[in-house]
């Protein structure tokens, strides 16, 4: 399995989904120009993983467009599919103090996938 590496832009997260550790970071904000162009090599990039083991994916938003939302989706979906049967999948979703949005979002992201997602309120202290 290969690594996935993608540097912080202005509009989009940084990604950083290191296959030897099974830790899979996304941070930042989302709201790329092109949603589908940012994410689809993402998504490909999971088609392309075979996962088995303990994986820890981690997600911490400073904002999040609505077609960046749909994308994180598709993103969660296919981490479900492609681990089924085969991985523990632990979805850690941080939000910041006073950011409702972002914890709504992680609670309805749990409530439409099967995975286990953590919603963790980030101590800015």
């Amino acid at each position: 399995m290969s690594k996935l590496h993608i540097i912080e832009g202005k509009n989009t997260p940084a990604v950083n989904w290191d296959t030897e550790t099974g830790i899979y970071t996304l941070t930042g904000k989302s709201f790329p120009e092109n949603s589908k162009k940012f994410y689809n090599p993402i998504l490909d990039w999971i088609d392309g993983q075979n996962f088995e083991g303990d994986l820890v994916f981690e997600f911490y938003f400073y904002y999040l467009s609505s077609s960046s939302i749909i994308a994180i989706y598709q993103i969660l979906k296919k981490i479900e599919a492609g681990a089924e049967g085969k991985a523990n999948v632990e979805i850690i979703w941080k939000f910041d103090e006073g950011d409702d949005d972002i914890e709504r979002i992680g609670h309805d992201y749990q409530k439409i996938t099967s995975l286990n997602i953590t919603t963790v309120l980030v101590d800015e202290d």
